[in-house]
C-alpha cells in the first residue's frame, strides 16, 4: 500500500512539473509578449517594435522582460 502512495504521488508531482513547462510567457506594461505562428518562439515587443531582434524560446523571453523590468523599460 504504501510503494503505491509513493508511485500516486510521483505521479502527480511529474505530472505537474510537465505542465508548467506549457505555459506562456507573461506580457508586462508596455513590454508585450508575441507568439509565432509555429508557436514555439516568442518575442518581446516595447511599444509595438521588437525590443530583441529575433524569436526566442519560452525560458529565453523571459529572461528578456527581466533584464527590460530591471531597466524600467516595461513599466
Amino acid at each position: 500500500m504504501k510503494i503505491l502512495s509513493v508511485f500516486m504521488i510521483l505521479g502527480l508531482l511529474i505530472g505537474c512539473a510537465s505542465s508548467s513547462s506549457s505555459r506562456k510567457p507573461a506580457s508586462e506594461g508596455k513590454c508585450v509578449v508575441v507568439q509565432h505562428s509555429d508557436n514555439e518562439w516568442f518575442r518581446v515587443e516595447l511599444d509595438g517594435k521588437p525590443a530583441y531582434p529575433s524569436w526566442y524560446t519560452q525560458e529565453q523571453v523571459d529572461r528578456h522582460l527581466v533584464i527590460l523590468n530591471s531597466k524600467g523599460e516595461c513599466d
